[in-house]
């Protein structure tokens, strides 16, 4: 685990960047949760498109207009525990080489994860991941499939792309 990747400072240096920098991949988001099934799933998702391409980090923190205002109270209030690590071995294929830190910066909180790269292996999914939505009217549930067993993601121009022979060829 490289620690230098998930400190204040290096907070600090990625905040500076412009939000269309093209030396680093960051996926920010406002809201940290794993006590809903999607975002834990999303996660996973995300986790392994980085690792499965030049690495990255996600911020949380950062709303959608990217002003970093921290974490509010609609993010869980254990960040870090075991079930953070857990649901990557229970999801996916290879380890994934992960750090990550909880930080003040200006009265506020970030929760910073940094994702290695695994350049002498695709990582895919060793189950299926979905969970239940419950229709607004009706209450019935329904199964949303966020990924397939055996299917692999990847970061292409900044955005999460579900892998294809041209990306496995490439890899290989």
């Amino acid at each position: 685990m490289r620690k230098e990747t998930v400190t204040k400072k290096r907070l600090l240096e990625l905040k500076g960047l412009p939000f269309d920098q093209n030396e680093v991949d960051i996926i920010f988001k406002e809201i940290f949760t794993l006590s809903n099934k999607k975002d834990r799933l999303e996660l996973v998702k995300q986790v392994m498109a980085f690792a499965n391409s030049e690495g990255g980090y996600i911020i949380y923190g950062v709303n959608g207009k990217n002003e970093w205002i921290g974490m509010d109270e609609r993010s869980d209030d254990n960040i870090i525990n075991s079930d953070f690590y857990n649901i990557f071995e229970k999801y996916l294929s290879h380890q994934i080489q992960i750090s990550s830190n909880l930080i003040e910066l200006d009265a506020n909180y970030y929760f910073i994860i940094h994702i290695n790269p695994i350049n002498d292996a695709i990582v895919s999914f060793a189950q299926d991941g979905n969970y239940n939505l419950k229709s607004w009217g009706t209450k019935q549930e329904k199964s949303i499939e966020v990924f397939k067993q055996g299917t692999s993601f990847y970061r292409k121009d900044k955005k999460t792309v579900l892998a294809d022979e041209s990306f496995i060829s490439a890899k290989k």
